[in-house]
């Protein structure tokens, strides 16, 4: 093994190369860098986009580089795992899923920008092995990871500025998920980020947001007569509007949420 420098020794190395063999002719190479403070620590908030569907993802990054991954994909597979940031912002991604790890959701992502114009963005794919209830499975599906750093909004704020130039005013969207026919109601956000709706329809929409972490959540009647629950994340924007999309399970395939500020 080598331990190499960067020229301003204080007791710490700062690289380790090397390698190793088996004795039949495998070898294999050891790089490495010393692990750093990460100035740009935070929470941020990710969808997982795979075609027409939406996860979601909450990367919270200490300074010391160590990740906690929170979310769950469009067919409400929970994901929980610990990673870590590299010293070159660099965020791998890595789940197993699904009886006996069958299937997986992996690949890389990297935090770029600054303070609050802080980008999540990676290239991940998706596996899902076939089974009685999912006959067709999924295979190796690319899956988008897109999303922000979260910034919490201050007391009598609502959690995206979208929102206000509105009043609060916005609109929910269902569709997919095997409904007989897409789902559309008018809510609005007030300052207290509580969600009202007005009338109640045959629908019983329910709607909530979390200020702490931009995730939403809220159930309704689908058009099989079934009590369905949605879940999804506000990514907020710096250079564009924010997104809110989101997922809920519908009777063969899952349905997308979105919600948009009226215009």
């Amino acid at each position: 093994l080598q331990f190499q420098n960067d020229g301003t020794f204080s007791g710490q190395w700062d690289k380790i190369t090397g390698g190793f063999g088996k004795g039949n002719d495998t070898t294999y190479t050891i790089a490495g860098e010393r692990n750093a403070t990460f100035a740009e620590a935070g929470k941020f908030t990710a969808h997982l986009r795979t075609g027409e569907v939406r996860g979601y993802l909450l990367a919270t990054v200490k300074k010391n580089g160590a990740t906690t991954l929170l979310g769950a994909l469009p067919d409400g597979t929970k994901l929980s795992a610990k990673t870590n940031v590299s010293v070159s912002s660099g965020l791998p991604v890595a789940f197993g899923l699904y009886k006996a790890k069958a299937g997986y959701l992996f690949g890389p992502a990297a935090i770029s920008g600054a303070t609050t114009e802080r980008v999540l963005a990676g290239d991940l794919r998706w596996t899902k092995p076939s089974t009685t209830g999912a006959p067709v499975g999924i295979t190796d599906a690319g899956t988008e990871l897109a999303g922000h750093v979260w910034t919490p909004p201050a007391k009598g704020v609502r959690v995206v500025p979208d929102f206000d130039a509105a009043g609060g005013n916005a609109n929910v969207s269902l569709t997919l998920g095997d409904l007989a026919a897409p789902i559309a109601k008018a809510v609005n956000l007030t300052t207290k980020n509580i969600f009202t709706l007005a009338p109640k329809t045959a629908e019983k929409l329910t709607l909530k947001v979390s200020p702490t972490n931009g995730f939403f959540s809220g159930t309704f009647i689908h058009s099989d007569g079934k009590k369905r629950t949605f879940k999804g994340a506000f990514v907020q924007g710096h250079d564009g509007p924010s997104v809110v999309e989101g997922f809920f399970p519908g009777v063969t395939v899952p349905g997308l949420v979105t919600l948009s500020p009226e215009l």
